[in-house]
């Protein structure tokens, strides 16, 4: 059974609530943009004078290479049930959409109003 939003009754208030799910991790994804940032490095020293421009692509490479091996949330907004990604160890987002506060409690997240 898929836990979606759920609306808790009976606290004081509802609290909207929607499910976090499993890490997601995208090793051989990681391992690849790890790949293409070494060869812009070496490419970049390879062509001294217009090298510098190879090394953004590669510090990029290396940070989602990090990233990807992190791990990532696919977690739908309690309030207006849009669709967002979060980090690992992320313990709130703003939703682009509603702004609404989800901070993050147990395998849920809850929503909170930004103000």
């Amino acid at each position: 059974m898929k836990k979606e939003i759920t609306v808790d009754d009976t606290a004081e208030t509802n609290i909207r609530r929607s499910y976090i799910g499993n890490v997601i991790r995208k090793p051989v994804y990681g391992i690849g943009m790890l790949i293409l940032s070494i060869v812009c490095f070496f490419w970049s020293i390879i062509i001294l004078p217009a090298g510098f421009l190879l090394w953004l692509p590669g510090i990029v490479g290396i940070a989602t290479f990090v990233e990807s091996l992190r791990g990532h949330y696919n977690v739908k907004c309690p309030y207006c049930n849009k669709p967002f990604m979060i980090r690992k160890n992320a313990e709130k987002h703003r939703c682009a959409n509603c702004e609404y506060i989800s901070i993050r409690k147990g395998e849920y997240m809850e929503a909170l109003r930004y103000e």
